[in-house]
């Protein structure tokens, strides 16, 4: 069963030289969808599929992130 939930997810890519530096060129994104697939007590799945801003291409892949022991919160600190 597939369900939308409230949320929002921004994306940002920069374009890197041959030496990893950037050479400034940033893209974000302009629309695209987060699909959870599984969400557990050990982790959360899913699949993403985002249209970067300028015509800078798509982005499509998967995931599958193992969570850890610290309570659920909106950023990542320890």
């Amino acid at each position: 069963m597939q369900r939308e939930a409230p949320g929002q997810v921004d994306v940002s890519v920069s374009k890197l030289n041959a030496s990893c530096g950037s050479d400034g060129k940033d893209f974000g994104s302009a629309t695209g969808s987060v699909t959870l697939t599984a969400v557990t007590d050990t982790g959360v799945a899913g699949t993403f599929d985002v249209a970067l801003l300028g015509d800078a291409g798509t982005l499509q892949g998967t995931f599958n992130v193992p969570l850890c022991n610290l309570p659920f919160s909106s950023t990542c600190q320890k």
